[in-house]
């Protein structure tokens, strides 16, 4: 369970959180969130308390933290079950499944396909030249990205050779796993998705780790499959 309080409204409409800088929350076919107004708050003042997960507004267990920077606080119930479902974007980045720290399967999107340094699922830019459609770089809100995980890709390749630090590869993990699902770094921390190893985890998911895995792994077991085996008179 997951919900926010804004303090000192009355009601809460698209408007009031897109000022808020929670429009990363709302779900692409828009629409009001389940809200109750409050006349004590996580804060001792008035406001209202919202959500856009499916269990509705159940308060009992929730814990509450201070965004502080926006006014906004928000709750979560360590006991919640299937978040992740609640959580989807509608339309999400190819990924891998990837076990993080609540007990549930969560689709990290891949970056970086394993292949050449520019090849990517993330969406990029097309433009007509009066005869085809010419296929251009990422889409520039997500280049950032992309530069960040093929960096991410280098360091592994080299053993660690770049100027990539292990936070950077967490902070692009968190900011990819926000691709998929209607969260940010702060929700991902509150609900405490990610530590160290699951963290690291992601952080493989986003460059195609686990597909470089599997092609060594297939490549070692043809290679030992290759390898004619001794008689057995001469084996000893």
């Amino acid at each position: 369970m997951l919900v926010y309080f804004i303090p000192k409204v009355s009601a809460v409409n698209l408007d009031t959180l897109q000022k808020r800088g929670l429009d990363y929350i709302i779900p692409v076919i828009k629409r009001e969130p389940a809200q109750v107004a409050t006349s004590s708050g996580p804060d001792g003042s008035s406001g209202v308390i919202f959500t856009y997960t499916d269990e509705g507004l159940k308060l009992d267990g929730i814990k509450w933290t201070d965004l502080k920077s926006n006014g906004v606080w928000i709750g979560y119930n360590p006991q919640s079950n299937k978040i992740e479902k609640q959580l989807k974007r509608e339309t999400q980045l190819g990924g891998h499944q990837t076990l993080l720290s609540n007990g549930e399967l969560w689709n990290v999107p891949v970056l970086r396909l394993l292949g050449s340094d520019d090849d990517t699922p993330l969406p990029r830019k097309l433009e007509y030249d009066g005869e085809k459609w010419i296929e251009g770089n990422v889409k520039d809100e997500y280049q950032e990205l992309f530069e960040k995980s093929c960096k991410m890709w280098d360091d592994f390749i080299t053993g660690g050779k770049s100027d990539i630090t292990l936070s950077d590869g967490w902070d692009v993990a968190g900011d990819a796993l926000c691709l998929n699902y209607r969260l940010s770094k702060m929700e991902i921390s509150i609900m405490g998705l990610f530590d160290s190893q699951s963290a690291s985890k992601s952080a493989l998911a986003v460059i195609d780790y686990p597909a470089w895995d599997e092609y060594v792994k297939k490549k070692l077991n043809t290679t030992q499959s290759n390898i004619p085996s001794l008689p057995d008179g001469d084996k000893d």
